[in-house]
């Protein structure tokens, strides 16, 4: 989903996944597919872009869940802006206002539960939240938090992103994201600067 990592756990039960690596499609290179049967009690990782279908092999019960991190936020705001866009035309081939309330309500109905606003601000707070660390030790984050480091520079790239996408011709949706960063685009320059700065002292 939006391009995320996922993990699936089976309680009872069991499920025959079938796998396309990136790069491959549905109906070509066959040599590529991977079939896996998922048991009771095993867990199977599908990792970023890796397109599946999965059957039930019996009456199942599974957990599911799906996360993102550093390493896939830029391709995960590429997808979720690309699904706004289509939502904003669907709304107008219906003849309805694409204004940003009607347009993230049915974003977040077709994405599992995610927009863009959401992601604005969580990207925003954990930002943040690296920003206060990194003061804490006068700017300069300890070796150990390496990710930090790579973090700041990912969510900077996306925050960019965001703002970017919804610049032109979009002053209503620019607006609701505006409001979380302080001085506009402010924040994702400190986060841009400093996670570069971390960048150069760990090289």
């Amino acid at each position: 989903m939006l391009s995320s990592y996922s993990w699936s756990i089976n309680i009872v039960g069991a499920k025959v996944w079938t796998m396309h690596p990136p790069g491959g499609n549905n109906q070509g290179q066959e040599e590529n597919i991977i079939t896996i049967r998922q048991g009771t009690h095993e867990a199977l990782f599908v990792p970023s872009t890796w397109q599946h279908s999965v059957e039930n092999a019996a009456e199942t019960i599974s957990i599911n869940h799906n996360w993102a991190n550093g390493a896939m936020v830029d391709l995960l705001c590429d997808t979720l802006c690309g699904e706004a866009d289509l939502v904003k035309k669907e709304l107008l081939a219906f003849g309805a206002n694409p204004d940003a309330e009607s347009s993230e309500n049915m974003l977040r109905a077709c994405a599992g539960g995610l927009n863009v606003s959401m992601l604005f601000i969580y990207l925003t707070a954990k930002g943040e939240a690296l920003l206060s660390r990194a003061a804490e030790s006068d700017g300069a984050l300890p070796t150990s938090e390496n990710f930090d480091r790579f973090d700041l520079c990912a969510i900077a790239s996306a925050l960019r992103k965001l703002l970017v996408h919804f610049k032109e011709g979009d002053d209503d949706m620019r607006s609701r994201l505006s409001f979380a960063l302080k001085d506009d685009e402010g924040l994702a320059d400190e986060l841009l600067t400093l996670g570069n700065d971390l960048a150069e002292s760990f090289s």
